[in-house]
């Protein structure tokens, strides 16, 4: 840490906002962004990055989830062979890991006991540089994200029949009663 505002050394301090910092890394532009919480003695540790479904190319749907998938499927330093899977090695700390994709960006997250946040720090940047991204991974993988997809597809449905549901059954007499008590209008 450097005196000056106690801004870590290589970074500048760009500004607070409601107890969040925000930190710029000298050396490639890193965005940081740190919210101080001693309530608990657990720390949680999210990489953003902006890139999500708006960028795929036509025909490449669900390829930015795809690769959210693949991304922990091992590492250089963190991977199956070695006895470090990424999975293996945070849920040995008791963390709680996750990702999500979204239209703007993808991100990973883990919240870890405090004396673990380095390892976090250390599984994030293994995977961001060298992350392995392998063939045999991907097709089961694509397996999954179509199942999600299809589970979300059907979802946003059903919630979307249950607002308009009523008022389409009442212009209508043809409809189609479901298991759960929803009624669809026969297409």
């Amino acid at each position: 840490m450097s005196n000056n505002n106690l801004t870590p050394d290589g970074f500048n301090f760009i500004q607070e906002s409601h107890g969040i910092n925000e930190y710029n890394l000298k050396s490639n532009g890193l965005r940081v962004l740190t919210l101080s919480d001693r309530s608990a003695p657990v720390a949680t540790f999210m990489v953003t990055y902006h890139v999500g479904s708006r960028n795929e190319a036509i025909g490449y749907t669900g390829s930015t989830h795809l690769l959210e998938h693949l991304m922990f499927k091992g590492s250089r330093n963190f991977n199956k062979e070695k006895g470090t899977a990424i999975w293996d090695e945070l849920q040995s700390i008791g963390a709680q890991i996750n990702a999500t994709t979204w239209n703007d960006r993808t991100n990973y997250f883990e919240v870890v006991p405090s004396e673990h946040l380095e390892k976090a720090i250390a599984i994030e940047s293994d995977r961001m540089r060298y992350a392995f991204l392998r063939d045999e991974d991907r097709q089961p993988e694509m397996t999954v994200v179509r199942n999600e997809f299809e589970r979300v597809k059907i979802a946003h449905l059903m919630f979307w029949i249950r607002i308009f549901g009523p008022l389409l059954i009442k212009l209508t007499p043809i409809i189609i009663p479901l298991s759960d008590g929803v009624q669809i209008l026969k297409m």
